[in-house]
């Protein structure tokens, strides 16, 4: 079988147990501390010692892409309605809006990079 699309793209490590909002939490917390790892793996390290450089960009789509699949799963306003109803507290709800909007920043400059290199490759041919 053949996929016209790069695996990339829409590959991702966000599997949450069940549907529940506890469950889709606790795949969400997994998620961004593989993240937070990651980016502190890339901060300490050589990037040889991790891989090329293309399998640790291909690392870091994976990453963003389960990032950006938990937080399309969980509604601020649910996670709302659970913290009024104590089951989180309301700096749970905080720190979840805030590592969106972080998201959405990583993404652009991301999509950024891509754009540059892609037209550096333009450029060369």
């Amino acid at each position: 079988m053949y996929y016209n699309t790069p695996m990339t793209k829409s590959a991702h490590t966000f599997i949450p147990k069940d549907s529940s909002l506890t469950e889709r939490m606790n795949a969400y917390i997994r998620v961004q501390q593989n993240y937070e790892a990651f980016k502190q793996n890339i901060d300490s390290m050589e990037a040889d010692t991790l891989g090329e450089q293309k399998d640790v960009k291909e690392a870091q789509i994976i990453l963003l892409n389960s990032l950006s699949v938990a937080f399309e799963s969980i509604d601020e306003s649910e996670l709302q309605e659970a913290v009024k109803q104590g089951k989180y507290a309301n700096n749970e709800l905080i720190c979840f809006i805030e590592s969106k909007q972080e998201l959405e920043i990583e993404i652009l400059r991301s999509d950024k990079y891509k754009q540059s290199d892609s037209n550096k490759n333009s450029q060369k041919r």
